[in-house]
């Protein structure tokens, strides 16, 4: 259903503000948490907590739009990729 919504939101004025609004609250908790984590030196002190969040909030639309298409799509293998990247433990293979 999500996808629906979000194709709404951007044909219907008075569906669009609503759906940002809870875009906006989603990545406002998502800077706090990435702010936290710097604060505790998880995270690269020097990275934009902003675009951070954003960055993070990307994965969600990918990990709703996978789940609908596909009846085999298995969460924790998902999400155990979505760590790994976060974490940089995907290498490109260039060294």
């Amino acid at each position: 259903m999500a996808v629906q919504v979000w194709a709404e939101a951007l044909r219907n004025p008075a569906v669009g503000p609503i759906a940002t609004a809870g875009i906006d609250r989603l990545q406002g908790t998502l800077e706090r948490l990435v702010r936290h984590a710097q604060a505790a030196g998880q995270l690269d002190r020097d990275l934009d907590p902003v675009y951070a969040a954003r960055a993070l909030f990307s994965v969600l639309p990918g990990f709703i739009l996978q789940r609908a298409l596909d009846p085999a799509f298995d969460r924790a293998a998902y999400e155990q990729a979505v760590l790994a990247l976060v974490a940089g433990r995907l290498h490109a293979g260039t060294d």
